[in-house]
């Protein structure tokens, strides 16, 4: 008989069949092949490296407050370079810029004032209206008779910044050195600007604490000798 057209021997089948097996290798390793290519680079574009320079903060105080947002990072001076998932670099800017802006300067008054046991109306002449309110105030707190002003000293100091010293005048004749650090301004729930700080005044008192914008604080009252007076340490804060 002769041989009829359309139909494969078994051998040709076989061969047809490894063909297309071979193929079908071919096309899924390729395809395989792209996929991880493309997995690869949708990976790499995940991440991003950046540096930075800074104006106002070092770029240790910057990735202390940022570095949740890196995943790795290298510091110089006011240089900071770092590596970060794309989808963090808006988050990253915009704290970075809030917190990389001038300093602040705040400038302190402060006040000592003697209070006595003593009835002694000539020292108690303030000049200082919001001073005077203040006196009034402790007139009605403390039991001293009288109140007088035993010097005053300024210092000015930048927000963020430690150890700031000056020496207070004093009519009594002894020396009182006052130290304010850890000087941070803050914003309160009414948007109004909080200076906290920590303050010495030589071995008599010690503290951390706050004060409004141009507002007066009582810091401490510390006795004075054996005569029950008292050394009062009032200050004041204003914000340039």
């Amino acid at each position: 008989m002769g041989e009829k057209k359309g139909f494969f021997t078994p051998e040709d089948k076989t061969m047809k069949k490894k063909s297309l097996i071979f193929l079908f290798v071919i096309l899924f390793t390729a395809g395989s092949f792209s996929v991880f290519a493309e997995s690869k680079n949708n990976n790499i574009s995940k991440y991003v490296k950046k540096t930075y320079f800074l104006k106002n903060i070092s770029a240790k105080d910057a990735i202390d407050t940022l570095r949740i947002y890196t995943e790795t990072y290298s510091l110089k001076k006011n240089i900071l370079s770092v590596e970060m998932a794309r989808k963090n670099i808006g988050k990253f800017e915009k704290i970075l810029k809030k917190i990389d802006t001038e300093k602040r300067r705040i400038s302190f008054r402060i006040f000592s004032v003697i209070g006595s046991h003593k009835k002694d109306s000539s020292g108690e002449k303030f000049e200082n209206r919001d001073l005077r309110k203040v006196i009034t105030e402790l007139k009605d707190v403390l039991s001293f008779k009288s109140f007088k002003l035993d010097g005053t000293a300024f210092l000015n100091v930048i927000d963020g910044s430690n150890f700031n010293g000056v020496t207070l005048p004093s009519k009594t004749g002894l020396l009182f050195k006052l130290m304010l650090g850890k000087v941070n301004l803050r914003k309160n729930r009414s948007d109004e600007d909080i200076i906290y700080f920590s303050f010495s005044l030589s071995h008599l008192m010690d503290s951390r604490t706050f004060i409004k914008n141009k507002g007066y604080l009582v810091a401490g009252v510390s006795k004075l000798g054996d005569n029950g007076n008292a050394l009062i340490l009032i200050i004041n804060a204003t914000i340039q």
